[in-house]
């Protein structure tokens, strides 16, 4: 009953502060305190004082409260959630990352604090800044103690509400996790991909879920492919290349027809807006593998060279800047050949740690359509069902590259594909701008600030 009651406020309190009006004005209620100090310089009476300082004391209370309640709330009920200092079956104390979110949610809490009393010591200065009397040294300087706490508390609310997650949200503890670790490789793409990217909850919501759609299968459908052909219709609709109709004949392919509204709908966590939502969190933070999937969906509308039959494909991304040292290397494989076969990729990082890695892969044979395909068809093979085949048969390398402290500037890395006894298949040279300090959009902090954006166009467009 406790857990449900901070549950209930704090979904409550999240609302209340996080609609658009209520973030507009908190980020402006610091420049309004400033307008109060100059107001005060002119209008230098005792009841004028009092008038300004008390008012935007209540204004100042009234809007930060929510969030204030929100956090606080999301802190009480975070514990809950993820049984800290409780005995259970489900402990997730073990959980890599889980320091960051409880961090994360004690930081929230007390950056709220620290914003709420700053403005409110800032209205107190200037309700009290006559009451020593008008004489300018002790006047003045209440009031420029005001002002420059109002202009601290402005950089502060602008950085807050930039960062802050959303108090409101059903996964409440996935825009807070960045991965700490994952598979070298990857057999099922989407699947591995987006479980290294879910906090220790939501990882425990998705082995549900698998559970739950291993059921809805039809006979004899396998489950790793079928939920990798799910996730995959799931990105091609939130894309706007499928519509609704056409997404739900395509589950009726390999899933029993009664019952799917159910599967789909039921789950109050990983329903089909939630899994479209792990689908979009895992794009913010990897862009570079859905770059990899959307490049090979266009190879096989045009039949491009990379999918002739006969031959290996490999596909490789790497950021084109890699902040703090470290970067992100994908390197996804397939096997077009007539039989199965393996192959060894070798990856040179110059001045990297380590400069040299080598992987040998077996792959199972997977012979590429003959002709170029539509994307969607009714009668004939389309890019839905030969992506799913690639995607299952291929290899992803999903490679953690990082460079010793002194290097900076541009350096390249190269990923080579050769037979076991030596033959080389192909070869790909990458350069990669390497920098110590942050770069916009490749920092984890830039990248967690994506994912939180990502969580409240969510609760925008739920609320909408």
């Amino acid at each position: 009953l406790r857990f449900e009651s901070r549950e209930r406020a704090r979904i409550k309190w999240g609302k209340l502060s996080g609609t658009d009006f209520m973030r507009m004005n908190r980020t402006l209620l610091p420049l309004l305190m400033m307008v109060g100090v100059m107001v005060q310089f002119v209008w230098t009476t005792l009841d004028g004082a009092l008038v300004i300082g008390l008012g935007l004391g209540v204004v100042t209370f009234g809007l930060l409260l929510p969030p204030l309640q929100a956090a606080r709330y999301s802190a009480l009920s975070g514990r809950d959630r993820l049984r800290i200092g409780r005995r259970s079956w489900r402990n997730y104390e073990a959980f890599p990352g889980l320091d960051r979110i409880l961090n994360s949610i004690h930081e929230g809490l007390v950056h709220e604090w620290l914003r709420i009393m700053t403005l409110l010591a800032a209205a107190l200065m200037i309700a009290f800044s006559l009451v020593f009397g008008p004489a300018p040294p002790m006047h003045s300087l209440m009031l420029i103690i005001a002002f420059m706490l109002s202009t601290v508390a402005f950089g502060h609310s602008i950085l807050m509400e930039r960062f802050a997650p959303d108090h409101s949200e059903s996964l409440p503890f996935l825009s807070l996790h960045a991965p700490a670790t994952h598979n070298t490789i990857i057999d099922s793409t989407l699947s591995d991909l987006l479980y290294a990217h879910l906090d220790p909850e939501t990882a425990g919501y998705w082995s549900e879920w698998t559970k739950r759609l291993e059921q809805q299968l039809a006979p004899a459908e396998p489950l790793l492919a079928s939920r990798e052909r799910l996730l995959y219709l799931i990105h091609l609709q939130q894309e706007g290349l499928m519509g609704y109709a056409r997404f739900r004949s395509e589950l009726n392919e390999f899933m029993h027809k009664e019952g799917v509204e159910d599967f789909l709908y039921s789950d109050p966590h990983l329903n089909l807006d939630g899994l479209a939502h792990l689908i979009r969190h895992t794009r913010a933070w990897q862009p570079g593998m859905f770059r990899i999937i959307d490049r090979l969906q266009f190879a096989l509308l045009d039949q491009g060279s990379s999918v002739e039959s006969g031959q290996w494909r490999m596909d490789v991304d790497l950021p084109k800047c890699c902040a703090e040292g470290q970067g992100d290397l994908f390197v996804m494989v397939n096997n077009l050949c007539a039989t199965e076969d393996e192959v060894v990729i070798e990856v040179r990082t110059t001045d990297g740690e380590p400069q040299f890695q080598e992987f040998k892969l077996k792959l199972e044979k997977c012979a590429p359509p003959k002709l170029p395909l539509p994307l969607l068809a009714e009668e004939q093979d389309d890019v839905v069902d030969w992506m799913s085949k690639m995607l299952d048969c291929g290899r992803v390398l999903w490679l953690g590259l990082a460079w010793n402290i002194d290097v900076n500037g541009a350096r390249p890395v190269q990923v080579t594909m050769r037979r076991p006894n030596g033959p080389v298949l192909d070869s790909i040279t990458m350069w990669t701008e390497v920098q110590r300090k942050g770069s916009k959009g490749y920092t984890t902090k830039s990248r967690l600030e994506k994912a939180r954006k990502v969580a409240r166009q969510r609760s925008r467009q739920s609320t909408a």
